[in-house]
């Protein structure tokens, strides 16, 4: 009997030593480094406006991890649709710059070629991550390295992350008479012409300040001018290529070889790729350009 009242009064003490055991958090064991990016393994990381980015610190034994974004993105909450042409019905309110999640998602609403996303982490023990970057201007894969810097007794990694971030595309056209002068379709409603005239038309949708979609297609159109699109009959039409040269001016002569009331049509494009959706924008000129005999 006296062995029976020994164990059930050492019960509770083996039951409140237990609970206190497991309350106890023991300092990581393992410490290791690592960052995954939704560009996987492609060496090219971008992105574009009105869409997203994900990174997520799978590291090993981290302490603290933060994430810090430029001015015109947003970080997103989700799951969220990769399918959507815009994102905003998922920003994360409050909206912040800074976040502390795992895994952060990334929307852009500005193109910028050298988009900085911040990393920074604690960490119990020295780790270190290595991962491959293209370089534009060698076109050869580099190797980037975040390794931690003991800080006050703590491992500390910073980095940032580097991403091209395009933007949409803006068709701006500029027409010109053979002499070189310039034609201001703003202010000017309507421009004769004799049959067989041309003009000299170019392409300045790669040079808009401010945006760096990087259009690679020029289509030039003349159309017939009446009100209903899809009535528009094309007399004539020319498609130019840009290709990767983004310094290149895409210039071309087109010719009125009919009589009547004409438009001018030019459309800018930029190709699907495996990471970017094509984005493309057409700029009707509104002057009306009549061809008589």
């Amino acid at each position: 009997m006296k062995n029976v009242l020994k164990i059930l009064f050492l019960l509770p003490i083996i039951l409140i030593t237990s609970c206190n055991e497991d309350d106890y958090e023991t300092p990581p064991s393992f410490t290791d480094l690592f960052i995954t990016m939704s560009s996987g393994a492609n060496e090219v990381r971008d992105s574009e406006v009105n869409q997203f980015f994900s990174f997520s610190d799978i590291s090993a034994g981290a302490l603290v991890t933060e994430w810090t974004i430029p001015e015109n993105s947003f970080f997103l909450e989700g799951p969220i649709p990769n399918n959507l042409p815009n994102h905003d019905n998922y920003i994360k309110e409050p909206i912040t710059n800074v976040s502390n999640e795992k895994t952060v998602s990334i929307l852009f609403k500005k193109g910028n070629s050298d988009t900085r996303i911040k990393y920074y982490g604690e960490f119990a023990d020295s780790t270190s991550y290595r991962y491959n970057i293209f370089d534009t201007e060698t076109n050869t894969s580099i190797e980037d390295t975040i390794a931690t810097v003991n800080v006050n007794g703590v491992w500390v990694a910073e980095h940032e992350f580097s991403l091209d971030v395009y933007d949409t595309v803006v068709a701006k056209p500029e027409i010109r008479y053979l002499n070189e002068t310039i034609i201001d379709y703003e202010s000017n409603s309507a421009v004769t012409l004799n049959l067989g005239d041309q003009l000299i038309v170019e392409d300045l949708s790669n040079f808009i300040e401010n945006n760096n979609a990087r259009p690679e297609l020029t289509t030039w159109r003349i159309v017939t001018n009446v009100e209903d699109e899809d009535d528009r009959v094309t007399i004539f039409s020319s498609t130019l290529e840009r290709g990767s040269d983004f310094e290149k001016r895409i210039i071309d002569t087109i010719p009125f070889n009919s009589v009547g009331d004409f438009k001018i049509e030019l459309l800018a494009r930029r190709e699907r790729t495996e990471t970017l959706n094509a984005s493309v924008d057409t700029f009707i000129i509104p002057t009306v350009f009549s061809v008589v005999p």
